[in-house]
Formats: structure tokens, sequence, C-alpha cells
């Protein structure tokens, strides 16, 4: 990865170089203004794409799997500690740097009110508090107060079973335990931080961050981590996502994940083989098969020497997790090492004495340690070949062709100008002439392409905008139906409440019924609804570029029949023909498009507001039946028991919460159609058509010359014209130093790649 960096670095300097000769150049030759204008844009360009593309590296994998261990041992140092993956979403990211530097992004107030406000929705009403009206802020202090006496009735309330859903701790509940335990070192942290609310702990006080991420009180106020280390700098230009784990308690921190993997260059899987593959891994690695992303993804088998008897017995252990991977992804790549281990081997003088006697013991394991070894040096060779070789070969590749182009283009100008500088008046007139007719040519069919392009671009708004239309639409797409039947068929079984119902108020019971609910339906969006989501804009994409270039690519042929015209025209002025070649269009790369536009999909909207009214016509309802229980008892008819009426008054409930789910989710789906056509598809579609137009524009720029300076040359002394000789002599000459650096640097790149 190094060597990558280098052939990067090396690319860099050559792009400087050419810019510089480009400027000095400018003042001198009778280049048109327009193509010079087109190579400094290039140069401009190549500079942006070679600093932006740097690679991303996802680790992701169970909570406990070892992620943050693998991730030290990668770069040699403990770096991260985590632990608070279970309630919060946040991603931390490392890039390289000078020194050590933690950057936290807290999270703004009105951002924890509101993330507050959602997990209050129909919490249960107790004898001490009800959610206020006005709405909860956690820095009045009778909020905080109130918040953590209604908690603790809960947890003394049925043995605490109102803070539990799905048979864990409820997330909404763990969520308001958390920032209360947090906020007053979150308030002291908050209010030291920059107008950006971010905070920075340097060099010796790096390890300080620590005390936040791994803290879930402290972790639930941050937004975002990010992480500068000097070591990761062996790796080049590149970032390595530390991800919560993929078996959260809450589904909707998943789609964090999800839009982070959308990014991702690759996906590196961490497994323990304490645990094998679980259940929680097997849909986690479904939903990126359905993402259509699964091709970037290895497998990490993390162990510790410890956790098995001898080697024979972990290899059987790695066959078996092999083969359980291989079902979910045929021929997948899978590594067994033992991440703490390496990172203890790297660590050995600042161990604490317990890793200190730990790795005194693992030292004896023979068969161990060299297994590991085998298998973390095929994973770094594979990890080099897979970042470096597979990716940044041909994006390096492409960065020099667009580099050769200028620097030929230069030497043909150079050329004509020469030419030019050497003949008599009557040629450059001739010259001046033929120029200006094909000039006239090339702008008319610039505008000609542009006029078509932007057609093809109005058609495919139009068909993308029906395709995303019918996507959500009720009857002919999935995504709605598939939601709101979800929502129909999902069934409450009653009679596990009735013990509650004999104790509590049908709206605390209710509570209980509306968690699992909502915890089942973010389920069901995230793991089902998302990924479909993602599949469908990434076959669009494909629509859009093969449409649009479709449209593209007879124009490069008529450019083309232009230019041959033009040579021949040339040629008869005795202009020589190898002055004047042309190479066809290269078409922008998409995902290089929407990274400069900065254009990424919405993500889905998992939460859900409902309305207070569900717990309000539960009320009604007991009083329904109440009022109806007492009219049959005046008139002597049988009437339902407290215990039937609780229980129908449940079941109406749940319909009314029901109906209000179906309503809120076909709202959040008609607003999440409209933010993903006109934020995303429709904006893709226009930058993309626009790079398109701009690529086909600038394989013609590079030969306009300025022929109204062609005079003033010709007219002027012979002195000026032996300085302008002399100019291009020296230009020439500098264009040849850059193109023997880079044949070196292109002999280098292709050595790497073997």
């Amino acid at each position: 990865m190094s060597a990558c960096n280098d052939t990067k670095n090396d690319i860099l300097a050559i792009n400087d170089e050419l810019s510089d000769l480009l400027s000095s150049a400018k003042a001198t030759l009778f280049i048109s203004d327009k193509t010079f204008r087109h190579w400094e844009k290039q140069c401009s360009e190549i500079r942006r794409q070679l600093v932006r593309e740097r690679l991303r590296i996802a680790v992701v994998g169970p909570i406990k799997s070892g992620k943050s261990t693998f991730i030290n041992s990668l770069l040699k140092g403990d770096y991260l500690k985590r632990g608070a993956g279970v309630v919060t979403s946040i991603i931390t990211r490392i890039h390289p740097g000078q020194s050590l530097k933690a950057q936290l992004f807290f999270k703004s107030w009105d951002d924890i009110n509101a993330e507050i406000r959602r997990a209050l929705v129909l919490f249960p009403s107790t004898s001490v508090w009800k959610p206020p009206e006005e709405g909860f802020d956690i820095r009045r202090e009778k909020d905080r107060s109130d918040l953590k006496n209604a908690l603790a009735a809960l947890l003394n309330s049925n043995g605490g079973t109102f803070l539990i859903t799905n048979d864990a701790r409820n997330e909404n509940s763990v969520l308001l335990a958390s920032y209360l335990d947090g906020y007053e070192k979150a308030l002291e942290a908050i209010s030291s931080c920059d107008d950006n609310l971010t905070l920075e702990y340097q060099d010796e006080r790096f390890a300080t961050h620590q005390l936040f991420v791994s803290n879930d009180a402290l972790a639930v106020y941050l937004k975002d981590v990010q992480i500068r280390i000097d070591s990761l700098k062996r790796f080049g230009d590149i970032e390595i996502a530390d991800c919560q784990g993929s078996d959260s308690i809450n589904p909707s921190h998943f789609t964090f994940i999800q839009q982070y993997l959308l990014s991702a260059n690759l996906i590196l899987y961490v497994v323990s083989s304490r645990t094998g593959l679980r259940r929680a891994d097997i849909d986690f690695l479904s939903v990126i098969r359905k993402m259509g992303i699964r091709k970037n993804i290895m497998f990490i088998i993390n162990f510790d020497f410890n956790e098995h008897d001898s080697y024979n017995e972990l290899n059987i252990l790695v066959r078996k997790i092999s083969a359980e991977i291989a079902l979910i992804k045929k021929d997948a790549s899978v590594y067994a090492i033992s991440a703490l281990f390496n990172l203890f081997r790297t660590q050995e003088n600042r161990l604490s004495p317990k890793e200190q006697l730990i790795f005194s013991q693992w030292q004896h394991e023979s068969e161990l340690i060299a297994f590991s070894d085998k298998e973390t040096e095929r994973l770094e060779t594979s990890l080099s070949q897979k970042l470096t070789s597979e990716r940044f070969a041909l994006l390096f590749t492409n960065i020099m062709v667009h580099q050769e182009s200028i620097i030929k283009g230069l030497n043909r100008q150079l050329k004509i100008n020469r030419t030019v500088l050497n003949k008599d008046a009557l040629f450059a007139k001739a010259l001046s002439h033929k120029i200006d007719v094909y000039q006239e040519k090339m702008e008319g069919l610039g505008r000609v392409i542009r006029r078509a392009v932007d057609g093809a671009a109005q058609k495919m708004k139009y068909d993308v905008t029906r395709e995303v239309d019918r996507l959500f639409d009720l009857y002919s797409g999935s995504i709605l139906r598939s939601s709101l039947d979800f929502v129909k068929n999902y069934q409450v079984e009653y009679a596990q409440y009735e013990e509650q119902l004999s104790t509590d108020s049908v709206s605390s019971v209710l509570y209980l019924v509306f968690q699992e609910f909502k915890h089942q339906l973010d389920t069901f969006l995230v793991e089902q609804i998302h990924p479909e989501i993602i599949r469908f804009l990434n076959n669009q994409e494909i629509k859009i570029i093969e449409y649009i270039e479709s449209v593209a690519k007879p124009y490069d042929l008529m450019i083309k029949e232009i230019f041959e015209e033009f040579t021949t025209a040339a040629e008869q002025v005795e202009l020589q023909s190898e002055h004047l070649t042309r190479s066809g269009i290269q078409f922008p790369r998409i995902d290089a498009i929407k990274a400069d536009a900065k254009l990424s999909v919405p993500p889905i909207i998992a939460s859900m507001h409902y309305s207070a009214l569900v717990k309000t016509e539960a009320i009604m309802r007991v009083g329904a039946y109440w009022a109806m229980g007492l009219a049959k008892k005046i008139f002597k008819k049988p009437f339902p028991s407290e215990k039937q009426k609780k229980i129908q008054a449940l079941e109406n409930a749940v319909l009314r919460m029901k109906r209000d789910t179906k309503k809120s989710v076909t709202f959040n789906f008609k607003s999440y159609r409209e933010n993903l056509k006109f934020q995303y598809m429709l904006k893709l579609i226009k930058v993309y058509s626009e790079s398109v137009c701009n690529a086909l524009e600038d394989s013609f720029q590079t030969y306009f010359l300025d022929t109204s300076r062609i005079d003033t040359y010709l007219t002027a002394r012979e002195a000026d014209k032996g300085i302008a000789l002399a100019k291009i002599a020296e230009t020439e000459y500098r264009a040849v130093l850059i193109m023997n650096k880079m044949d070196i640097t292109r002999s280098r790149l292709i050595d790497n790649q073997n």
C-alpha cells in the first residue's frame, strides 16, 4: 500500500509540473485561451480526483467479535477502545495523520431532544410523571428528574417488564437512561465545543477521547468520531471505519452502517471463533447480498489462543465456519487470525501485568502462532492487492492517459506554432482561415451535442420519475404494499399480556405492545425494504449511464469526421498531419461524479411519528366498556369482566395503532419518494449528463488556436520571433522531462501490479 501512495504522490508531482508548464507557455504562444482553460481544468480535476480518491474500508461484525482489536492490530497500537455499540450509531473513522488526534462531533440539543421525544411516544403514564405536552427538554432539571423517577417506577413495576422488548432491554429505555446518566459530563463537554460542536484531543490527550466512545452514557451524545493516526500513513490515503455491532438492539442504527457500506471500497467482516456464524450474522450478510455489494467483502475469523485446546481443534472450527460462510457467499475470502496476539506482539513493552501473563503463556503455542502468522501474512497480501493493484491501477492509468493527452496536445500546438513562425504571411492567412472554419464547425457541433444530451437527460428524468413512482405505488410497486401488508398481518399475542392487564392500565400495556410492534416493523424496513431500494437505484444508475452514453457516442464519431476533414485541409497548406491527432472520448465515472456533487442515497425513514391519540383511544375504550358494563348491570344482562374490558380495549387500541401506522408509513414513503427523486436521482442525471457533454467538448477543445494572435507574431520583428521560438524549444524540453517521469511512474505501476 505504501507503493500505491508513492505512485499517487509521483502523479501529483507530475501534475503540478504540468500545471506550471502550462502557466509558463500561456503568455507566449498563440494557443486559444479556451484550450488553455481546458488543459488547466483537466489538471485541477486530476488533482481533485487523486486527493478525494480515498480508499474506504468498513470493519463490521457483531458486538464483541473483536473489530476494534483487529483494527488496533493493523495499526500496531492500542488506539481504539469500544463497547458502546449497543445504543449508539456512531462510526469511528480512522485516517492517516502527522500525529495522534481525535475529533468528537456532538449532536445538537435539538437533535438530542428530538431523539428523546421519539423514544417517549406512548410512554406509559405513572403516578409520578406524565411526558410534558410541550415537549421534553433534557436541559430542564425538572424534566430530567421526572423522567428518572418514571424509569425507576417502570423498573419496579411487574419485575421491569415494561423495559423489556423482544427478550432484551428495550432500546428506548436504554437510550433514555443513557442520556440521563451522561448529561452532566456531556453538558460540560458540549459547552467546551467550538461552533461546529466539535472537541479535539491531540497527542498526550488523545486517550481522553476513549472515555466518550467506550461509555454508553457519553457515546449517545456523539454524532461522529474521526481519528488521525501517524502509523496509518504506511497504508497511504485510506479510511478505516470501526462500525458498531451488526447485531445492535436498535434496527434503525443499521441504516447508518448500510449508508457507509454503500461508499466503502472493501468490507472486512469479523466473526469470533468463540461464537461462530450466528443468526445476526446471517441476517446482516443477507442484507449485504440484497444491496448488491457482496463482491467486495472479506471474512476474518478472529480467535484467541486460550479458547482452543489445539491447532487441530481450531482448524476443524475454521473449516466449519468457512463452510457456513460459503453458503452465503460462494468462493469467499476467509482468513483466521489472532488479532489480540498480533496486537500484544506489537505492544510487548506496554502490556499490563495481566496482559503480559497471557502473552507469555500464548508464546508457547507454536502451532497456533505459526497458523496465525501465516494467515495474517496472507490477509495483508490480499488487502494490498485488493486495495492497490485492483482499484488504484485503473485509476492511475486513466489519469496518466489524461496527462499524456495534455502533453501531446501541447506538443502538437508547439509544432504548429513553430511551423507558422517559420512560414510567410500567405501561409498564416490560409491556415487561419481554415482553422476558423473548422473551429466554427466544432463549436456548432458542440451546441448540437449539448441539445442532444440535454434531451436524453430529460427523457431519463421522465423515465426515472415514472419508475420511482411505480416502485412506491400501492398497486404496481412492492415497497409500500409489502410494508402495509406487514402492518396488517402483524399479530399480537394478547394472552401474554393478561397478567399485566390484571395489575396495570391498558395504556401501560399498550406501551409494551407498541415497543414490540415498532421494533419488528423497523427491522423489516431496514433489513427488507432498504436493500430493495438500493438494488433498484443501482439498476437505474446503469440505465442512466447506458442511455446517455448511447446518445453521446455517435457524436464522438461526428467529431472524428470533422477533425479528419480539418487534418486534410491543413495538409493542403503544408501543416504536417502528425501535428493533428485526436483520441476518443473517455466517459466520466459515475462514482466520481457523485462524490464531486456530494450526492448520496437518502436513508430510509425507519422512525415513525405516532400520535398520542392511540393512547387516548385506548383510555376512551376502557371508559366505553365500563359504561357498557354498568348499563348491562342495570338491565340485568351479562356484562364483561374488568379483565375482558381491558383486553377488548387493548384489541381496539391495537387496531387504532395499526391504522395510524399505515397512515404514517404511507406519508413517510411519499416524502421519501419525493426526496429520492429530487434530491438524488434527478440531480444525478443532471450532473452526469453535464459531465458527458463536457467530456465530448473537451475532446476537441485542445485543437483550438487563437488565430487573431497569428498576425501579431508574423508582423513582429525577427528578434521577437526568435524569442518565441526559443520559448517553444524550452517548453518542448520541459515536456520531454515530464514524459520521462511519466514513463518511470508507469513502469513502477506495472511492476506493482505484477
